[in-house]
């Protein structure tokens, strides 16, 4: 059965991935809900979701994590080989010893250097990160271990990154399995509300004939297929469903319309920040009240749509 809005106690956070764009409007959906003054008792990430739930759950403020991230440079964590090194390991080698353009060792020695904290077990509240276990060929909950790694396990784009090695298995993007690890909060921490932060990508919202103005664009078409497959949702605004597991829990979407990221990313980056966060305060002053706490929509606003839309 529904619980009534207003008797909402626990609340769990799930941020999606989202590519670079993610970790942008992740880190305004953050300062919007601390402004909000919402209590939450766990988080779940995916992906760049993962890599800002982490910073979170290790103890940054939302300041402080809009400061890493503002400064962040693709080259801070992005670092692939030579072409001309890829083509002699396919051609003579039969592609061995190639499992990605780019190592994620950079990535995972970037996170160990912001987190005041090292460990699932120190962080200051539950954490649950997704990825993929290649070796196993299946989907895997992190909650334990190394946090860098994890994050950076959850990140690692198949292809683009290396596959993250933990205790002798590897592990790539979880959002190549799942984008939002709703499941992986919601029924273990009883919650009440579950409130989804969920971003598209910009790959597709830009248009086929800007990709050959654009660098890399084989690439960028190659991520356009694959968020494609995973039916990335193309809906803004907020939507709202009950558990399918029967506990009762409310879960909330919020879907933020948002720029694309373009060449100039130092610019774009504090715009998708900011417009993130703007929107979710909107929605938060909907639905939620920091002495009466939440409130029953009657009705819901209407999502724009574009293009497909993912039904809940």
């Amino acid at each position: 059965m529904k619980k009534e809005r207003g008797q909402h106690k626990r609340v769990g956070l799930v941020l999606s991935a989202g590519g670079l764009r993610g970790l942008y409007a992740h880190t305004g959906f953050m300062q919007a809900v601390q402004k909000a003054d919402i209590p939450f008792h766990c988080m779940a990430g995916c992906s760049a979701g993962a890599i800002i739930a982490t910073c979170h759950a290790a103890g940054l403020s939302p300041d402080a994590i809009e400061q890493e991230v503002c400064k962040l440079r693709r080259s801070d964590f992005y670092h692939p080989g030579s072409w001309f090194g890829l083509l002699i390991s396919m051609i003579f080698r039969q592609g061995r010893g190639f499992m990605g353009l780019s190592p994620t060792n950079g990535m995972v020695e970037n996170l160990r250097r912001v987190l005041p904290v090292q460990s699932f077990s120190e962080c200051r509240l539950p954490l649950s990160l997704i990825a993929v276990n290649l070796t196993k060929g299946e989907k895997e909950i992190l909650q334990e271990g190394s946090l860098a790694s994890a994050a950076a396990a959850s990140a690692a784009i198949p292809y683009f990154y290396e596959p993250v090695c933990i205790d002798g298995a590897l592990y790539c993007d979880g959002g190549a399995y799942e984008r939002t690890p709703k499941e992986a909060i919601c029924c273990h921490h009883h919650l009440d509300l579950l409130i989804v932060h969920e971003i598209g990508t910009d790959e597709l919202d830009v248009e086929t004939r800007d990709f050959q103005r654009r660098d890399w664009p084989m690439l960028r078409l190659a991520g356009r297929l694959f968020y494609t497959w995973l039916r990335t949702p193309r809906s803004y605004g907020l939507s709202e469903e009950i558990c399918a597991c029967g506990c009762g829990a409310t879960i909330i979407t919020l879907r933020p319309e948002l720029p694309v990221l373009d060449q100039n990313e130092s610019q774009t980056a504090e715009t998708i920040l900011y417009t993130a966060m703007n929107q979710a305060a909107r929605h938060f002053q909907e639905i939620h009240d920091p002495d009466l706490g939440w409130k029953v929509l009657q009705p819901f606003a209407e999502s724009q749509t574009c293009g497909h839309e993912k039904t809940i």
